[in-house]
């Protein structure tokens, strides 16, 4: 049986990079790419998309207002793009705690219900670490192949 990763491998410090270099809009998206992934593992929980749409809607926005702020003389103005970014990502980043949590109740069911494994899915660690964490854990996940194997092994 050929070994395949459910989840691809990606450097958490890299997924770091760039969702400073994009001011956000890569977390998004990120799990708007996982989506499909998530949602065909055994969770009675699924990852909607709307959310993550929101949330890539709202911090594209956010960083339109950047050349304003950068080439208006106004102080009003500026101040008040500042305060309508802060709410915006006070509310994008509130929307992405609920995605993450999601997602790590959608790996537990999964890999800890469903296939009867022991992993840890810490709930202060993907508060903490929301995205980075998750994909940390992704990282270190059995492939598909080695877990099958597990589990025929358990069973007999």
């Amino acid at each position: 049986m050929e070994e395949e990763r459910t989840f691809k491998k990606i450097s958490i410090w890299l997924m770091l990079v760039l969702s400073l270099i994009t001011q956000g809009i890569y977390v998004p998206i990120l799990f708007l790419r996982r989506r499909d992934a998530l949602n065909k593992l055994s969770s009675s929980e699924k990852l909607g998309s709307s959310g993550a749409i929101f949330v890539l809607v709202i911090f594209c926005i956010s960083v339109l207002f950047i050349p304003v702020q950068l080439l208006s003389t106004d102080q009003s103005i500026i101040s008040a793009l500042d305060a309508v970014d802060r709410l915006i990502n006070l509310v994008g980043d509130i929307i992405l705690l609920v995605l993450a949590f999601t997602v790590r109740r959608i790996l537990d069911d999964h890999y800890n219900e469903h296939l009867g494994m022991d992993l840890p899915f810490s709930k202060v660690w993907t508060f903490l670490f929301t995205f980075l964490y998750l994909q940390y854990k992704m990282n270190r996940l059995p492939v598909s192949g080695k877990y099958e194997t597990l589990l025929e092994s358990n069973r007999t």
